[in-house]
């Protein structure tokens, strides 16, 4: 209760920090919704504390992709939840074509999209699963 009434005590625009720090010792605390809600609030406050700190970001991931491709983003930090499951704010789209992989981020209380982003090939072969994971993730993952 007293981290909850700290979070908003600060100013999302110029106390990011403390609220990066606030949430990182409050998530393993939590669990559910609340646990899932509380990621997605730091994810927006910094992408980047999910490598750091461990956590796994609550998306609905959608799109046409190779097998495999779920698996290396769940290990690298995507936690993946059926569509409209509670607390889940994003859905993580990718799909693989000819010309190659696009995948983009989409905010499902705000109905946007928040970056989209594309992997191609290495010669004549479409990258491997493992690359176009870590390329997902370096993009979802990067500092904001």
């Amino acid at each position: 209760d007293n981290l909850y009434e700290a979070l908003e005590g600060f100013d999302p625009k110029w106390e990011r920090s403390a609220m990066d720090e606030t949430l990182s010792v409050l998530i393993p605390l939590l669990r559910g919704e609340e646990k899932r809600e509380a990621l997605n609030l730091l994810f927006s406050v910094n992408p980047g504390a999910f490598i750091r700190e461990g956590f796994h970001l609550p998306v609905v991931v959608d799109g046409v992709h190779r097998r495999g491709i779920g698996r290396q983003l769940e290990r690298g930090g995507i936690a993946s939840f059926p569509d409209k499951a509670s607390g889940v704010k994003f859905k993580l789209r990718i799909d693989e074509t000819d010309s190659g992989c696009y995948f983009s981020l989409w905010d499902l209380e705000e109905e946007q999209t928040i970056w989209t982003g594309r992997s191609g090939y290495e010669g004549e072969s479409l990258i491997p699963v493992e690359t176009a994971a870590e390329q997902i993730l370096e993009k979802l993952f990067e500092p904001r």
